[in-house]
């Protein structure tokens, strides 16, 4: 819509950040001043970020909300049933485990469009589970769903016919 300057994205859209996979039922894109402003995912929302080990990373939420600086994704908020697994390591890189945590109201940060803090606002319940200890069912969260393989590879490609889901 060129009135009010926002994109909506519907029936299942996904979008990519860097390495983020970011999807909803439907995402609203506000543009100000022809750059990128607010991004608005509704119903279903999720990110999901693959690992150097080809681990996914995951957060989800009823609605998430993010705002933009220099084109650049900065924050995210996640409202209603917010949930993660995340993937713990050392400094060193060797694997601590999974983390699992489920909190209604999530904010993530992000640099260089990957994310780099993850707060848990409202009465966060976690679980670490070690790596040989990790449950099949933690490991990907409901509506967990990979769509790397429709991710466009050039401008071109954007306004091509998209493989179905």
């Amino acid at each position: 819509s060129s009135v009010d300057s926002t994109f909506r994205l519907f029936q299942s859209p996904a979008l990519w950040s860097k390495k983020n996979q970011l999807t909803g039922d439907t995402i609203h894109i506000e543009l100000k001043q022809n750059a990128l402003d607010t991004i608005k995912m509704i119903g279903n929302a999720f990110i999901i970020s693959k690992d150097t080990l080809d681990q996914y990373n995951q957060i989800r939420g009823k609605v998430m909300k993010g705002k933009f600086a220099n084109n650049e994704l900065k924050n995210m908020h996640s409202y209603g049933n917010g949930q993660t697994a995340y993937y713990a390591r050392e400094e060193d890189g060797s694997e601590v485990g999974l983390s699992r945590t489920d909190c209604s109201n999530i904010l993530i940060r992000f640099k260089d469009n990957e994310i780099k803090k993850i707060a848990f606002l409202v009465k966060p319940d976690s679980k670490l589970y070690p790596p040989d200890k990790i449950p099949k069912e933690e490991k990907m969260l409901k509506g967990f769903e990979i769509r790397y393989h429709q991710r466009p590879d050039s401008r071109k490609s954007v306004f091509e016919k998209t493989p179905p889901i």
